[in-house]
């Protein structure tokens, strides 16, 4: 996901960390043009720039970001195999939590 920030049109990468950085800072926004669920019941979240979609999960109140997609290659049909990467990725990331696997810095 960084080689894609760091790709990507230099005031576009800086406004998806500063969106990332204030979410861990003082919580998710709440207008659902930058932040919304898109799939409660599966816990699927993404965080919306202008250009691009950043997707997540909650792990307590840690946000986990999976993968990231450009506005432009996000469509509603789409949606379906994006909350299923984000399943994927949850169950990989609790399966390497309960294993000891991960190194959580604060």
């Amino acid at each position: 996901m960084l080689e894609t920030i760091d790709n990507a049109p230099k005031n576009e990468g800086s406004k998806v960390l500063a969106l990332l950085q204030r979410a861990a800072e003082k919580g998710p926004p709440r207008t659902p043009e930058r932040y919304r669920a898109i799939n409660r019941k599966v816990g699927a979240h993404e965080f919306k720039t202008h250009e691009w979609r950043v997707f997540c999960f909650r792990d307590g109140q840690a946000f986990v970001c999976t993968h990231m997609a450009s506005k432009n290659s996000v469509k509603k049909r789409d949606y379906p195999r994006h909350e299923s990467d984000v399943l994927t990725w949850r169950e990989k990331y609790r399966k390497d939590k309960r294993a000891g696997m991960l190194h959580i810095e604060d």
